[in-house]
């Protein structure tokens, strides 16, 4: 193997190593601004007197919770679809241009 050679390994694997470390701190922030939205969604206090209103206002809680978890899960989906694109082209690039 040649120097040139070396070199692309070598450098695919410091981009290798930058594109898991970023992927894991923004996995980090998504996950706390997550559960910080659930928090927040779970300690609001409730309003209502009213049984039928306190049902209502019940739906409609749990619907928010099914609709951030629904977002955050579509997220996590996309984000981990783009980084295994990201990290297969890295990780193949040595071998195309060889």
């Amino acid at each position: 193997m040649s120097a040139t050679g070396i070199a692309k390994y070598v450098d695919a694997s410091y981009q290798t190593y930058g594109l898991v470390f970023d992927a894991v701190i923004d996995a980090g922030r998504s996950r706390r601004r997550y559960w910080s939205s659930v928090w927040q969604l779970a300690s609001r206090p409730r309003q209502a007197k009213a049984l039928r209103s306190r049902v209502r206002e019940s739906v409609d809680r749990a619907k928010a919770f099914v609709d951030l978890t629904a977002g955050e899960l579509r997220s996590r989906g996309k984000k981990r679809a783009d980084f295994s694109g990201k990290l297969i082209a890295t990780i193949a690039e040595p071998f195309v241009q060889a």
